[in-house]
Formats: structure tokens, C-alpha cells, sequence
């Protein structure tokens, strides 16, 4: 039950995300710095694919698809990717980057007291939560910022 709930709570805040990407403010006189800009971009479509796969993993993982090893083994997997395309960090993404890494840890540490419980606690699902709001919030801050 606690993980279709969180599995809802994850996809919910997924579907917000996609929705807040679609808005804009109107800053066309705005001038970005453009020599950071596709980099910047890069970061967050590489934010989007990690957020899609995350979502597709915990919908399998809770209609029971996937077991936690597995969900495990594919979030160790991913962390490494992940690290791997955004390299190198600009420093206006840093702190996107910074609190990818603390979700992907969160997560990760998630499966790892799932499978040795398996059960969830929800104060680890609070700060799973916490986490992956953080990182929408610094992903569409960027968007606003450098997608006109």
C-alpha cells in the first residue's frame, strides 16, 4: 500500500514537473549568458531522461515488476550514467547537479533499506520527497532562466 502510495506521490510530482516546463514569463529582452547556454540545456535534458527512467522504474518497481535488488542494481547503474553525461558541470548548473546526486544517493538508499526490510519507512519517504522537489525546483528555475 505505502508503495503504490509513494509510486502515486512520485508520478504526481513527475506530471507537475512536465506540466511547469510548458511555462513561460516573457523575458526576451533578457540576455543569457549564450556561451553556457547548451550546456545548460544538456544538463536539463539529461535531468529529463533521468526523471522519465526514474518514474518507469518505480511504476514497475510497484506493481511488483521489478524486485528491490534489481531496482538497486538499475540506480547504481544509473547514478554512474548520469555522472558520466554531465560531465563537465557549468557552474550555473552546479547545484542542479549537486541535488541530482543527493537524490539518486536518496534513492539508492531507499531500495537498500526496502530490500533488507522490505518495507518502507516513511520518514525515509519524506526526505525522498523533499529531494526530488528540490531538484524541480532548481531544474525549472534553470528553465526559466535559459529557455526563452
Amino acid at each position: 500500500m505505502k508503495k503504490t502510495i509513494f509510486t502515486t506521490i512520485f508520478v504526481i510530482l513527475l506530471a507537475s514537473f512536465a506540466c511547469a516546463q510548458t511555462m513561460t514569463l516573457g523575458y526576451d529582452e533578457v540576455d543569457m549568458q549564450e556561451a553556457h547556454k547548451e550546456d545548460i540545456l544538456h544538463q536539463l535534458y539529461v535531468y529529463d531522461e533521468v526523471s522519465e527512467y526514474l518514474a518507469d522504474l518505480f511504476q514497475q518497481f510497484s506493481e511488483g515488476y521489478v524486485e528491490p535488488a534489481q531496482a538497486l542494481d538499475s540506480v547504481n547503474l544509473l547514478m554512474h550514467e548520469y555522472a558520466k553525461k554531465t560531465r563537465p558541470v557549468p557552474a550555473e548548473a552546479q547545484k542542479l547537479n549537486s541535488l541530482m546526486k543527493h537524490l539518486l544517493s536518496r534513492i539508492e538508499n531507499y531500495f537498500i533499506i526496502y530490500q533488507r526490510a522490505y518495507r518502507e519507512l516513511p520518514e525515509l519517504n519524506r526526505k525522498l520527497v523533499e529531494a526530488r522537489m528540490a531538484v524541480m525546483r532548481e531544474a525549472e528555475r534553470l528553465r526559466i532562466q535559459y529557455m526563452h
